[in-house]
Order: C-alpha cells, then sequence, then structure tokens
C-alpha cells in the first residue's frame, strides 16, 4: 500500500522512519515544519485508508 502513496508522501515519511525530529525532516525537505507536520498527518491517513480498502485488510477481520 505504500508504493500507492504519491512520491510527496512516500518521501515524507520514508524521511521519518530515518529522523526522529520533525524538525530535521522539514529542514532535509526544504519545507517548513508546519507544512511537514501536517502533510504526514495526511499521508499516514491516507495509507491507513488504502490498508482499510484492501481485500487482505477485510480478510484479516474475519
Amino acid at each position: 500500500m505504500f508504493q500507492k502513496l504519491g512520491d510527496a508522501c512516500k518521501d515524507l515519511l520514508q524521511a521519518t522512519f530515518k529522523i526522529k525530529s520533525m524538525e530535521e525532516v522539514a529542514k532535509s525537505l526544504n519545507v517548513s515544519y508546519a507544512y511537514a507536520r501536517k502533510k504526514k498527518s495526511l499521508c499516514i491517513g491516507q495509507l491507513t485508508k488504502l490498508v482499510k480498502e484492501s481485500p487482505t485488510f477485510n480478510q484479516l477481520n474475519y
């Protein structure tokens, strides 16, 4: 499901996996701290939606 995300979301989330500080993530991606936090939240929401809509996830609930 991660691969279905857009490039901006993948880049941001991968950076947050490697770098724990959102300030450093924002700096490395040349975006503001507020934008990085908001975008991360939106990307995680999008990823969660993709996972929940997948047939595999629905099979796990039974």
